[in-house]
Formats: C-alpha cells, sequence, structure tokens
C-alpha cells in the first residue's frame, strides 16, 4: 500500500530540499533547534566549586549582551547576591561583591526572554544549584522539623521547620511541597528562620501527611495522622459586631445583652457541613436570616432584619442534625435606647425636625422676656416610662457658651413630660449680659447614646 503514496513523499522530499536554503526556513530551524546556552560553570546540579573557578554563563554566538546580563543571577536561600560581570568572547562571568561563603548552597539562574543582535528571542528556564569549596557537613543539616520526622500527631497539631539560617521567605513557600493539597497557614518568626505550618481545617484523620521542596537541598519529612474522633458535636454561640470589613469582630456585650448592631456567631468543635448547618438552625421569636461561614467551624447568624430590642430568643438545630442533636442555647438583646427622633422650637425659628440633620445645624433663635427663656419640645423613638429612666434623660442635657466667652451659659429651669414619648424643655438666661452682640451656644440634646446630638444655636441682639 505504501508504494502508491511514493511520487507524493518524492515531491515533499524535494520541497524540502529546495525550502532548506531560504532565509525564513532558516530562521524557523534555528529556533527549533537553539541552545542558546553551551555550557556553564558549575556544570553539574549539587558540585562544588574551587576557589580557582570562576561562575560562569557560555552563550551562543550571536547574543545580545545586556538582555543576557539582565537573566543572569546568583542566589542563596536568604536572597540574590550582589555582583558584576564581565565578558570573555561568548562567555559570561560573575563576580561577587563579597566572598562566598564555604559550604554555602548557591544557584546560578538564567531565566527569562533571551535577545540575539539579529532580534530573535529564546525563553531560558537554567538552574544549577552547587557549593562552594566544600559540600556541608551532614551532622549539621539545613533544617530541622518540630515534631521530628516520623511523629503521630493531631487534628489541630502545628508544625514548625527550623532553618540554619536567614531565608527569603517567598522562595521557601513558592519550593514547599505538602501532600495532602490543602489549605494552610505560614506563619513566619521575625528572623524568618522558623516556619510554621497549620492547616484551617485541621489534618485528616488515619492519614500521612509528606513535606518536601522541589529545589532547595532540604530533606523531607513525614507525619503520621492518628486521633480520637469527638464523641458528640457541640458549639459555642459568642456575639459578634455586624462589621463586615472586620469579618464579624468579637462584641463587647455578653450574650445577656445583645446591643443593636451586633449578632451571634456559633464555633462548632469541628468542622460541619455548612448548607446542612443552615438549614438546620432557628430561632424563636422566628427571625429569618443566613449564616455567613468565616471558615469551615464559625458561622455567622445575618438577620434579614435588625433584631428586636429586649428580646430573649432561644437557638435550635432540627433533630439528629449535623451527626447528633445539639443541645437549645438563649441570648438576649439589650432594650433599645430612646433617641430623639424630632424636635420643636418657637414657631418663628426654623429648626429642623429631623434628628439626623440636628448635629449639622446652626440656627438662630428668638428668646422672649428680659431672662432670656426658650422652650424646646422633644419627641423620643420610644416609650420612657419610669421616673428614673426620664431622670436619667433630663440630667444629659448641657448648654454652653461659645462666643463671647465672658457671656453666662443658660440652664435648664424645667423638664415637663406631656406624654411617655415627648419632654418640654424650658431653658433661661439665652442672650442675657450680651450687650448687644450676637451670642453663640451649644446645646446637647438629652440622649442616652454615646455620642448624643449637639445643636449649634445663635442669639441675634
Amino acid at each position: 500500500m505504501f508504494h502508491n503514496h511514493a511520487p507524493l513523499l518524492r515531491a515533499l522530499l524535494l520541497l524540502l530540499l529546495f525550502a532548506a536554503p531560504l532565509p525564513q526556513c532558516s530562521m524557523l530551524l534555528d529556533k527549533l533547534q537553539m541552545n542558546p546556552i553551551r555550557a556553564t560553570c558549575p556544570a553539574e546540579r549539587n558540585s562544588v566549586l574551587g576557589p580557582g573557578q570562576s561562575i560562569s554563563v557560555h552563550f551562543a554566538p550571536g547574543v545580545d549582551r545586556a538582555s543576557a546580563e539582565q537573566l543572569v543571577r546568583l542566589t542563596t536561600p536568604a536572597g540574590p547576591v550582589a555582583g558584576s560581570f564581565s565578558w570573555q568572547e561568548e562567555r559570561l562571568e560573575f563576580h561577587p561583591h563579597s566572598s562566598l561563603t564555604a559550604a554555602c548552597r548557591y544557584t546560578l539562574e538564567v531565566s527569562g526572554e533571551l535577545r540575539f543582535r539579529d532580534g530573535r528571542t529564546c525563553r531560558v528556564q537554567h538552574r544549577i544549584p552547587f557549593f562552594y569549596r566544600q559540600a556541608p557537613a551532614a551532622e549539621n543539616p539545613p533544617i530541622s522539623y518540630e515534631p521530628q520526622s516520623g511523629s503521630t500527631i493531631g487534628t489541630r497539631s502545628a508544625l514548625n521547620i527550623v532553618f540554619d539560617q536567614q531565608v527569603e521567605r517567598s522562595r521557601v513557600i513558592q519550593d514547599l511541597r505538602i501532600s495532602p493539597f490543602s489549605d494552610y497557614l505560614f506563619q513566619w518568626n521575625q528572623t524568618s528562620t522558623m516556619l510554621t505550618i497549620s492547616p484551617f481545617d485541621g489534618w485528616e484523620n488515619h492519614s500521612t501527611c509528606r513535606i518536601a521542596f522541589d529545589e532547595l537541598p532540604y530533606p523531607s519529612a513525614v507525619y503520621y495522622i492518628d486521633f480520637l474522633e469527638p464523641q458528640a458535636l457541640t458549639y459555642e454561640m459568642s456575639p459578634v459586631e455586624l462589621d463586615w470589613q472586620a469579618n464579624f469582630p468579637p462584641a463587647a456585650c455578653p450574650l445577656s445583652a445583645v446591643s443593636a448592631g451586633c449578632t451571634v456567631q456559633f464555633r462548632f468543635s469541628r468542622a460541619v457541613d455548612q448548607q446542612e448547618c443552615a438549614e438546620a438552625v432557628s430561632l424563636r421569636p422566628f427571625c429569618s436570616g443566613s449564616l455567613f461561614w468565616k471558615d469551615s467551624r464559625t458561622g455567622v447568624f445575618i438577620p434579614d432584619e435588625a433584631l428586636a430590642g429586649a428580646t430573649t430568643y432561644s437557638c435550635s438545630f432540627a433533630t439528629g442534625s449535623l451527626g447528633g442533636a445539639l443541645q437549645d442555647a438563649e441570648f438576649t438583646t439589650a432594650a433599645e435606647l430612646p433617641r430623639i427622633i424630632r424636635l420643636q422650637g418657637e414657631p418663628a425659628d426654623s429648626i429642623p425636625e429631623d434628628a439626623g440633620a440636628l448635629s449639622a445645624a446652626s440656627v438662630d433663635i428668638t428668646p422672649t422676656g428680659p431672662e432670656g427663656s426658650y422652650s424646646f419640645l422633644l419627641e423620643y423613638s420610644r416609650s420612657v416610662g419610669s421616673t428614673e429612666a426620664r431622670a436619667r434623660l433630663q440630667s444629659r442635657a448641657h448648654i454652653r457658651t461659645i462666643f463671647p466667652p465672658d457671656v453666662p451659659a443658660p440652664t435648664v429651669v424645667s423638664c415637663f413630660w406631656p406624654d411617655d414619648t415627648h419632654l418640654l424643655l424650658q431653658l433661661q438666661g439665652l442672650g442675657v449680659q450680651a450687650d448687644g452682640r450676637s451670642t453663640y451656644y451649644s446645646f446637647q440634646l438629652p440622649e442616652e447614646c454615646p455620642e448624643p446630638a449637639v445643636l449649634q444655636m445663635r442669639v441675634a441682639p
């Protein structure tokens, strides 16, 4: 069957023979066959460089020298080594600025896009690790493991790799290989001589963990995971702030008084099925919401609407869910503090009724009589029924003189509650002893919030 295609094969062969001398085909063949690095010193991986030898890279003819110098560098586990270059025909030599350290491991790297003088480019990736003068002694290993390789560890055990000298963190992490693949937390000490490895979700029970390095000359380690599974799933509930940017930090309030702007989080004793958990949890009285997961064990309850004040909520999980029955838990929300929602002055004065605009307002008021009297009617967001609560609010009303400083401050002379949500305040001394000058006052409104509204007022002569 092959001889039927013989004419076609002969035609293709002749075409290749005639095309070979063409410049475009020659450049293509050069790119396919080109090896821009002819030799290096040292030549072999993990070899020992003698004191009389120079670190060099022998390139193919036609290499752009500036391009080559940008790709060659000498590194140690602690970082790059500073130096300068010189050329001997096509051989590029590297001269360290400081003496190399005996028995230290170095790596000669040629990495990047190499240019030729005729415009061609070639991608190179060449690494030669070596030692200077002598290989490190076997009794002084470059790293040690804590706990030792071969140990049995538990679900939350952390592994420490201790280096004999300061290392370049990013390079070590890039070269590190951990199996099985998972999410790990890497933490360094200040001197970059110890790396701590912790699994986010814990080690898998009855499994084996292996630590190795791809290029760096460090020994590997193996660990066996074996621990007792918890008999039953448990959880802890704690209040957190509803702050997305801060990842829901712990709240200052206790569970017995969860304040406004806060909610609760569940911290389980082990990783749980998140979807199953979200479907199992419920609050009584009913409050719709969802669970936001900070990690595989911690969920934050996000209510669809703000939690009701002065209410005790009971948290429960569907029977038989999550691998066992979980105990119910309770938390109580703090009573909502009364806040001013509306402020009224004398009809002739333009005072903003919206409480949200009070602190940014500066208004003119017209006191009456020689004693400078003026009245405000305040409306609160909730009922203030007890005598103690009313007294606390009244005591938080303060007024002071801003300018002129020699004008005495007015006083609150009367507090009257027409009903449980309204307070009538009468001030006296506004504009008194001003001697024809405009006077400015700062009136702190009676609220129990940490930063009550402050109204700036002016009395014109």
